[in-house]
């Protein structure tokens, strides 16, 4: 069944929340505010609730979280997406009270292999039709020995897999104990939140929003499952699981931005940012090679003799600047196309025309 929450996923929340208390990021998007029209004052005001709140919430959290300081490995960031999250996501897939998971074996099981066979699923050269699946320790270490990841990402995915009981059961504990006190100042950041919802709180907005706004084509399930998430306020992110079961999680400040940046694509900063883009050559021959036909992540690398990390990379920054369109289908998490935005490609030649003649609006 389609369904779209009205409230956050607490359990990816919390997880989301510990993650920047090292590893915090949000201080780059404030740097780029003349990509969206406005002074640094004007998105520290935009941002003010979500500051607010964050700040409240992990000066509370941070106490618990010193309480487990064998996890803190685990939140650091690598050349994967980050580890702890996408944990996080796929417990909400298979638990439903996380306090039950410490001693679950089985659920802990399932929730590690298939957390790490969707992390490492773009990162290696597999045949289309052949799906990814981590079963037990030595069918890690035989990807592994097939991936290009740096090596203390490797460790660290052993580590955890080794120790999974142990990790996942204080995370869970951890968690458990961070939810109250995200909730307890919902009431900060809650405005934006319930904006972000009616926004794009049906399904034909939702469609209309990913096709028109942001080129992504996707075949919505029925079994799919919506969030909007405030930790991870200006991401899109898709994860399918068992049973054709799908949970994507919206940024409330992903429509927001995207109207913003659409608002200023004359802006200076913005061409500047698109020249950027396709100044790299690799960057520049997938612009190329995806200019012919829709091609998958894996295919790309073996056309261009690259690393799929390597191509993942370059693609985002594309991405990023809508250079590059996406066909997803969410159906199998591997069948994601990518293609040349080419309404985009010419808009920005239209950018460099106004620029040269003085002539920007």
């Amino acid at each position: 069944m389609f369904t779209i929450h009205h409230e956050p996923n607490w359990v990816y929340e919390a997880a989301s929340c510990l993650a920047k208390i090292n590893q915090d990021k949000d201080e780059n998007m404030l740097d780029e505010d003349k990509k969206f029209g406005m002074t640094r004052e004007e998105m520290e005001d935009y941002f003010s609730n979500y500051d607010e709140y964050k700040e409240a919430v992990i000066s509370e959290l941070r106490p618990i979280y010193d309480e487990y300081p064998h996890l803190g490995k685990y939140f650091q960031g690598t050349d994967l997406d980050n580890l702890i999250t996408t944990v996080a996501g796929f417990l909400t897939f298979f638990i439903e009270d996380i306090s039950t998971l410490k001693n679950d074996r089985e659920g802990i099981d399932r929730i590690v292999n298939k957390s790490m066979s969707s992390l490492l699923d773009e990162h290696l050269k597999l045949p289309e039709d052949l799906n990814l699946e981590i079963r037990d320790l030595a069918s890690l270490l035989d990807y592994l020995e097939n991936v290009e990841l740096e090596d203390k990402t490797k460790l660290l995915l052993i580590s955890l897999y080794n120790n999974r009981y142990e990790v996942l059961g204080d995370l869970a504990e951890l968690i458990n104990q961070c939810i109250p006190i995200l909730k307890d100042h919902f009431n900060i950041i809650e405005d934006d939140f319930k904006r972000a919802l009616s926004s794009l709180g049906d399904r034909d907005k939702l469609n209309s929003f990913m096709k028109d706004t942001i080129n992504v084509q996707l075949d919505i399930p029925e079994k799919t499952v919506f969030y909007f998430s405030i930790f991870n306020s200006n991401q899109i992110s898709i994860m399918e699981s068992h049973e054709d079961k799908v949970i994507s999680y919206i940024g409330i400040f992903v429509e927001d931005l995207i109207k913003l940046t659409e608002k200023n694509k004359f802006n200076d900063t913005r061409i500047l940012s698109d020249l950027k883009a396709i100044s790299d050559p690799t960057r520049l021959r997938i612009i190329g090679l995806l200019s012919d036909k829709k091609m998958y992540l894996q295919e790309i690398a073996e056309a261009l003799e690259l690393a799929p990390s390597t191509i993942s990379h370059h693609i985002q920054i594309l991405l990023n600047t809508m250079l590059v369109s996406v066909t997803v289908d969410a159906m199998n998490s591997r069948k994601i196309f990518y293609e040349t935005n080419k309404d985009k490609v010419k808009e920005l030649g239209e950018s460099i025309k106004n620029l040269v003649s003085n002539n920007r609006y």
